[in-house]
């Protein structure tokens, strides 16, 4: 084995170790955060609201902690341009789903945001707590669009991947109309979110410990707020709204991850 080849398998086997306690340190660390904000928030005499907002925020500062153990063991880099938006309230933000990742990221780069999450994170005793006292909305929930429009009529940010799943190429995007539908029922702003990720990694179907060749690069770049009355006739009914909306997204986020690497890797 030549010393190069030795290096590389070396480096294989130091990322598969790291990984796999840097997701034993994640569900550690969302259990712990549950508990103390069960024992020391969940009690307070304030509204439930504010209490959900101050768990989102140390969320948000938890997540960039996460994130910048990850990119000090070397399993990661990253770069994160908002933009300077910020958005403050009633804002439905999306993003594409390349990676177990992605919504850590966008969690890292905002402070107040109620995630649209997968069920399984309410049946999983580490993540149950903080995901409950978050007031975090389970993807299988049948008015999922009636809590998610109650959130952004009472000013609180929305995060949803429109893929629902996370996608094995970039340039095969397919949206369902949950994402649509909210956005036409509540009247937000839309602000998008492009999520790259250089060589994939964490993908669907992929085990944990099947890491690439090399470090993965995420990038995560915010764009202009779309208007929806400005890509889409609002006068025709919710139906076709729905519809139109969803061609309109999925054919922008297309157009954005056309070039990228990531997109054309099969």
């Amino acid at each position: 084995m030549t010393p190069n080849k030795f290096y590389q398998r070396l480096n294989t086997y130091w990322r598969v170790l790291a990984t796999g306690s840097s997701f034993l340190l994640f569900g550690v660390g969302a259990f712990f955060f549950g508990l103390v904000f069960l024992l020391l928030v969940a009690p307070l005499p304030i509204a439930k609201s504010r209490k959900q907002r101050a768990i989102r925020q140390t969320i948000s500062r938890a997540c960039r902690a996460y994130l910048s153990i990850m990119r000090s063991l070397r399993l990661l880099s990253f770069s994160i341009n908002t933009n300077n938006i910020q958005p403050i309230a009633s804002h439905l933000i999306i993003a594409n789903h390349p990676t177990l990742l992605d919504a850590i990221f966008v969690l890292s780069a905002f402070d107040n945001i109620c995630c649209i999450v997968k069920e399984d994170l309410w049946k999983n005793p580490l993540t149950s707590i903080i995901v409950t006292l978050a007031g975090y909305i389970p993807n299988n929930s049948i008015s999922l669009v009636e809590q998610a429009t109650h959130k952004l009529n009472s000013n609180d940010n929305i995060l949803i991947f429109p893929e629902g799943t996370r996608n094995t190429c970039d340039g095969q995007l397919e949206f369902r109309r949950g994402a649509a539908n909210i956005a036409v029922i509540a009247n937000c702003p839309i602000l998008p979110i492009v999520i790259h990720c250089f060589p994939r990694t964490l993908q669907k179907h992929e085990k944990w410990y099947q890491v690439p060749v090399s470090a993965p690069h995420f990038s995560l770049q915010t764009h202009a707020v779309i208007d929806i009355s400005k890509c889409i006739d609002i006068t025709k009914p919710r139906t076709v709204q729905y519809r139109h909306l969803t061609r309109f997204l999925c054919d922008w986020y297309r157009s954005k991850l056309a070039d990228t690497p990531a997109a054309k890797t099969k």
